[in-house]
């Protein structure tokens, strides 16, 4: 589905203060894939999350493992971690998703999203 969205923690992982979140607003765009997919690190079954740009050829943001999610008046919440595949490190991570109409961006003349 086609949808505007925002990160809701900090790039260290920490969650935004309130001020900053109350001030926070989705500002990037694309298509949100949720499904499961194999993480290789661990060769188990995970719930991932991709935001992959407009003509669906790279992220926008890095891909969440994600272990909850929220959808509420046309919005989701998405919380988990993100890993940095160089290091392995995880970082806490959430995002706000508000949905927009697929249909006016192509979604359905070009078919499934390529993951």
């Amino acid at each position: 589905m086609y949808v505007k969205a925002c990160r809701i923690y900090n790039d260290g992982g920490a969650p935004m203060l309130r001020h900053d979140l109350a001030f926070a607003h989705p500002t990037d765009s694309g298509w949100l894939v949720c499904r499961d997919a194999l993480d290789k690190r661990t060769g188990r079954m995970v719930k991932r999350a991709w935001l992959l740009n407009d003509d669906r050829t790279r992220n926008v943001y890095p891909p969440l493992c994600y272990v909850d999610s929220v959808f509420e008046n046309g919005a989701i919440h998405i919380r988990g971690e993100e890993r940095d595949d160089l290091s392995g490190k995880l970082t806490a991570m959430g995002w706000y998703c508000e949905i927009v109409d697929g249909r006016r961006h192509g979604q359905d003349a070009r078919g499934p999203l390529p993951i």
